[in-house]
């Protein structure tokens, strides 16, 4: 696990560097899985699914926002710009991180709706009626462990949103 010093002294990734699995979301701080990285892990035509390429990733970014909620919501309000900042700079939390993402994709297309999950997610009504939703559950007890174990660390103001 880093420390605050050697996560702030690492460089932000090369996002471009890993632009066929995923792309970076400058607006929502948040990587976004590509349709073709859920096809290949996960088995998944996104692109068949949402009838178009451009249907696909906008799917994804949506899925990305879902999935940044669902984690950050269950982390201290004052830990949260620590953990964005360490996804930009971590690719071991990044990896965690997507693969949690994946799981959000997988069980969208199995609720039929990228809405229907998100209202499924909001509720509490939803448990033991959904029994896929546990795997999202298991997978983002697995994304927040790691987050957890930094939960006291801070990221100076002025590196904060800069550059990713």
């Amino acid at each position: 696990m880093l420390n605050t010093m050697q996560l702030l002294a690492m460089p932000i990734l090369d996002f471009d560097k890993y632009k066929e699995d995923w792309t970076w979301d400058f607006f929502f701080h948040t990587p976004v899985l590509t349709p073709k990285f859920i096809h290949n892990k996960i088995g998944v035509d996104l692109i068949m699914y949402a009838g178009s390429e451009i249907q696909a990733k906008a799917l994804l970014t949506q899925i990305a926002k879902i999935a940044k909620d669902y984690i950050f919501g269950r982390l201290p309000r004052n830990s949260r710009d620590f953990h964005e900042f360490t996804l930009s700079r971590d690719l071991a939390i990044l990896e965690d991180y997507l693969a949690f993402q994946a799981v959000v994709v997988f069980t969208a297309v199995n609720t039929g709706t990228v809405n229907e999950l998100y209202q499924t997610i909001r509720t509490s009504t939803w448990v033991g009626t959904r029994p896929y939703v546990a795997g999202l559950e298991s997978a983002a007890s697995s994304c927040l462990l790691k987050f957890r174990a930094m939960f006291f660390q801070r990221v100076p103001g002025e590196l904060f949103r800069k550059g990713y």
